[in-house]
């Protein structure tokens, strides 16, 4: 991999590795609101994947029609290059499909705060004037 590209690639992976594990425990998160933050750029970055995903198909069914790809134990990539295409189509409509759940999560998680023991889990707001 090229070298802007290999590090891109490399410091997305690392820092999605070094959420899980600061979050693998719970006390990677301070409040509700934490893990709406999270979810939101979460969201974001899958929402990218498809079109990340769609150039990488494009480039590689490119370089096969221009001759530029082989494979390394068969003399013909044409099966390998229409596969890698057709699992890199069906990944960017799954990523699409998790974009909009991270969505419908948010719809939920926006709206959550933190109880403390003067607030009412119900409403979120400070409890007093009771029955």
């Amino acid at each position: 991999m090229s070298g802007g590209l290999s590090r891109l690639s490399r410091a997305t992976a690392d820092a999605v590795r070094e959420l899980t594990r600061v979050t693998a425990r719970g006390d990677g998160y301070r409040t509700p609101a934490d893990t709406d933050a999270l979810i939101g750029d979460l969201t974001a970055m899958v929402y990218d994947l498809p079109q990340l995903l769609d150039q990488t198909a494009r480039w590689l069914d490119a370089q096969h029609r221009a001759g530029r790809i082989g494979h390394d134990t068969h003399p013909h990539p044409h099966t390998a290059v229409h596969e890698a295409v057709g699992d890199l189509e069906h990944a960017g409509r799954e990523a699409l499909e998790l974009a909009r759940t991270l969505d419908a999560v948010r719809e939920n998680t926006s709206h959550l705060t933190a109880v403390t023991s003067t607030t009412s889990s119900a409403t979120g707001r400070s409890g007093g004037g009771g029955r």
